[in-house]
């Protein structure tokens, strides 16, 4: 009789010992009404414990083991290990997750689709060569309608020679990235692209563009956007799509109401990308933009810190009209405005370090209760750093230890002086962050 019952809640996924309380619990409450009935009651229970591990043995839910991560040993097939495979040399990982952030009106999604383009045609991207040519699908969370006009702009004006389809399919809505079957809906739409690819282009799926992330993001709340968790969560979306179809995935984004802040909510945005590219330039108040440029803002893979100037040049198609991006000649990171923080040794060392971290480890605060937010970072860790991997002077160690400590100061008193860095103490720890260009700092 307590077989089909102890089946029953086996199945259900009920624990064993839980099951044999219950049952035990009815054996013993109930009330035999006769000597025979006490008897076959005494039987049950006697048999009790190999009638549950029975029933648990035919029916209980077969718990697979947990899957454990790959352990990879340093020296084991140690060319893959070392070897990276880029989408755009020194510049796109082959697969990963990155950004395309800038203020509202610099050009992003003009950004985003030349860059596409170059992809699909396999012509390098301004100085960086395509190692691997694919199609591209574009994710228009937003401006959809202006789509086709824009990549058939780039493909007239800048790849003439180029006749025929561009390998390139959109959609106009995105399933929500924070829902949780997101990436699900994202990948069977990727796998569809990739199919029709393969059959008519003969390319793989290369690329997958996202414009907005605000907008794909599908935030339920006010202030959803500045949980770092939430931002943690948009970005292994996109990470886990990236892996999932081989393709690398690129949102585009705003930055924050101060271009310091970096891309717009938390942190964690720009922590969990591989690549931010930065869009930036001088914009006026009446919405002229000049001093436009793209710079590297991260790279797990190669350098970061160069911008590469672009402007932006009208073009018609028949009686319709749109913009296409003209690249001009690359500058280093050390040149034009680098040149505001002096030409010593410490102090363009103290910069490297800086632009490194900010966009790994930095943290945003408010250092003014009546100021913006700012991308800052540990007076601290700064110094470690520094300290690392600056040459000291010197014989002994203590010798190397006070010649560090000195450059050290006098680079961050040149910077500070220069107005490019600004420090102060929030909380018993020192901070240091980029000053905002143009605007003199509290002290």
């Amino acid at each position: 009789m307590l077989a089909p019952l102890a089946s029953s809640m086996a199945a259900w996924g009920a624990p064993a010992p839980v099951t044999d309380n219950i049952l035990r619990c009815l054996l013993l409450n109930s009330q035999p009404t006769d000597a025979e009935r006490m008897r076959r009651r005494d039987v049950e229970l006697a048999k009790l414990a190999e009638t549950v591990r029975s029933g648990y043995a035919k029916f209980a839910p077969k718990s697979e083991p947990p899957e454990q991560p790959s352990i990879y040993w340093h020296g084991e097939d140690a060319g893959a290990a070392i070897t990276r495979e880029w989408l755009i040399d020194s510049l796109l990982p082959r697969s990963g997750v990155g950004l395309i952030s800038g203020q509202w009106g610099l050009y992003k999604t003009f950004i985003g689709l030349d860059l596409a383009a170059a992809i699909m045609v396999g012509v390098a991207f301004i100085e960086y060569p395509i190692t691997r040519r694919g199609g591209v699908l574009f994710i228009a969370a937003e401006g959809a309608n202006e789509i086709p006009i824009r990549i058939e702009a780039v493909r007239k004006n800048k790849y003439p020679t180029h006749t025929g389809c561009l390998p390139f399919a959109w959609i106009d809505e995105c399933p929500r990235l924070l829902g949780p079957k997101a990436v699900d809906g994202l990948a069977a739409i990727a796998t569809q692209v990739a199919e029709r690819l393969q059959r008519e282009f003969t390319l793989p799926l290369a690329l997958i563009l996202i414009d907005t992330v605000v907008d794909a993001a599908g935030y339920s709340k006010a202030g959803d956007e500045n949980d770092a968790a939430l931002g943690q969560l948009i970005m292994r979306r996109m990470a886990e799509l990236a892996q999932r179809t081989g393709a690398m995935v690129l949102g585009i984004d705003h930055f924050g109401k101060q271009v310091e802040t970096g891309t717009r909510g938390s942190s964690a945005k720009e922590g969990r990308a591989d690549v931010v590219l930065a869009i930036i330039g001088d914009k006026a108040i009446t919405g002229e933009v000049t001093n436009t440029r793209l710079a590297i803002r991260k790279n797990r893979g190669a350098a970061s810190g160069q911008e590469l100037p672009f402007t932006t040049r009208p073009v018609d198609l028949g009686e319709e009209q749109t913009l296409v991006i003209d690249w001009e000649a690359p500058t280093a990171p050390q040149a034009a405005k680098d040149n505001d923080w002096g030409r010593g040794k410490g102090v363009k060392h103290l910069r490297r370090i800086i632009m490194s971290l900010l966009p790994e480890i930095g943290i945003d605060i408010r250092p003014f209760a009546d100021g913006p937010m700012v991308r800052a970072l540990k007076v601290d860790v700064v110094q470690a750093e520094f300290f690392k991997s600056y040459p000291g002077g010197g014989e002994t160690a203590g010798a190397k230890r006070r010649a560090r400590w000195a450059a050290f100061q006098r680079a961050l008193t040149d910077a500070v002086g220069r107005n490019v860095l600004v420090t102060r103490e929030i909380g018993g720890e020192d901070y240091v962050w980029l000053a905002q260009p143009g605007k003199a700092e509290k002290t």
